[in-house]
This record gives structure tokens, C-alpha cells and sequence, in this order.
């Protein structure tokens, strides 16, 4: 399995931080790409454990329980990893300066489909968690809105000012995009053999958004 945009980050958030010794660095690696590649509840311990290069009661003995280990899995990728792949998009896609509706939302709904495909292992894991975890959640929702009042907000009104898209509120224009893409990500979930590609994917969504966000 190619390593997706988010493990990379994430290993170099562990490794960055001189505050975690080797052995739990290694546990914590070997935890996200298992939880990725097998589901949380059909690792074991003992699956972690051989991955990691450890013993397997060095794993209970820096987490009590495996709970208490996914807590520490996915406490680097919300606090961290989440906020920097949110910061790229938007100083990679967000910051250009857009003359047309369809470019805006091209780029966009490419990016975004791009990034569900490339790192879907990784968000299978923090939405499974999120249904259930407040915290996950409110990080999550923490990382989008910082995404709606700077860049994206600076996006619409600019397209807005030249009556390139529709005149609604912006985090209604937000919503609308992101269920749309989210689209995307719960059948590559629900219905993965039958999912199409990023690139056979995108001109149906940039159409269904292009008409829906045109100004009337």
C-alpha cells in the first residue's frame, strides 16, 4: 500500500517530537497503518506488536487498554495532521485568484476527490471515529470552518463580487460543496468495486455543482 499524504505527515509530526520515545513512535506508526489496513477491531495487539519491532506487553504497558491506544493513534492526526493537509489545500487551490465559476469549482472538486482516494484508509478511520468521539468531531468541524472564514470565504465573495456564483451565504455554498464531494467518500465506503476514479468521478460533480452554483 503506497503511503498516503496524511501517514507522511503523521510520521513526521511523531518524529519531530522529542517528547515520545522510539518505541512508542513505532507503535503509534505501526497502529495507524494497520487500523488503515485492516479496520481498529481486526488488529491485535500482537499484529501491532510484530510490526512495530516490539514486545507485545510493551504495547500494554505505554496503552492500558487498545482504546486507549486509538485515542493515541488519532490525537496527532486531528490536533496536527488534519490542520496542516487543510492548510495546504488552501494555499495550494484556494489561494489562486479565479475568473470563472467552473475553474473555481474544477479545482476544487478535483483536489478534494484526489486527496478521498489517495488517503481513504486514513479517513475511514477518523470518520468511523468521529460518529462516535465528540472531541474527533469538534476537531474536525474546528479544521473546516478555519477553511470557510479565511480562504474559501475570500474564494466565494470574490466570485460573488463578480456575480460568478450564486448570492447565498457562505458556509451555506460550503455545505453544499462539501455533501457533495463527501458523495464520493461514502461510496468509495459503501460500494468500493463499483466506485469510479478521482479523474471519472470529477466532471459529473463539477457539473452538478457548476448548475447548482451558478447565479440566477
Amino acid at each position: 500500500m503506497a503511503i498516503s499524504k496524511t501517514f507522511a505527515l503523521y510520521q513526521q509530526n511523531l518524529n519531530n517530537d522529542p517528547t515520545l520515545p522510539k518505541k512508542q513512535k513505532d507503535i503509534l506508526q505501526a497502529s495507524l497503518k494497520l487500523f488503515a489496513a485492516k479496520g481498529f477491531h481486526d488488529t491485535s495487539t500482537a499484529d501491532i506488536a510484530q510490526a512495530a519491532g516490539v514486545a507485545e506487553g510493551t504495547v500494554y504497558k505505554r496503552f492500558k487498554t487498545k482504546d486507549a491506544l486509538l485515542s493515541a493513534v488519532l490525537s496527532p492526526l486531528t490536533s496536527t495532521v488534519l490542520a496542516e493537509t487543510v492548510a495546504e489545500f488552501s494555499e495550494t487551490t484556494l489561494a489562486k485568484e479565479y475568473t470563472t465559476l467552473h475553474a473555481f469549482i474544477s479545482d476544487v472538486v478535483t483536489n478534494r476527490l484526489a486527496f478521498v482516494n489517495d488517503n481513504l484508509a486514513t479517513i475511514k478511520i477518523l470518520v468511523g471515529e468521529a460518529i462516535y468521539n465528540t472531541s474527533i468531531r469538534n476537531q474536525i468541524v474546528s479544521a473546516m470552518q478555519a477553511v470557510l472564514t479565511n480562504q474559501y470565504a475570500h474564494s466565494v465573495k470574490a466570485l460573488q463580487q463578480k456575480n460568478l456564483i450564486a448570492d447565498w451565504p457562505i458556509n451555506q455554498i460550503f455545505q453544499y460543496t462539501i455533501s457533495s464531494i463527501g458523495g464520493y467518500l461514502v461510496k468509495q465506503i459503501t460500494f468500493p468495486k463499483q466506485v469510479n476514479s478521482p479523474e471519472e468521478e470529477a466532471p459529473q460533480v463539477i457539473h452538478f455543482l457548476e448548475k447548482g452554483l451558478a447565479p440566477e
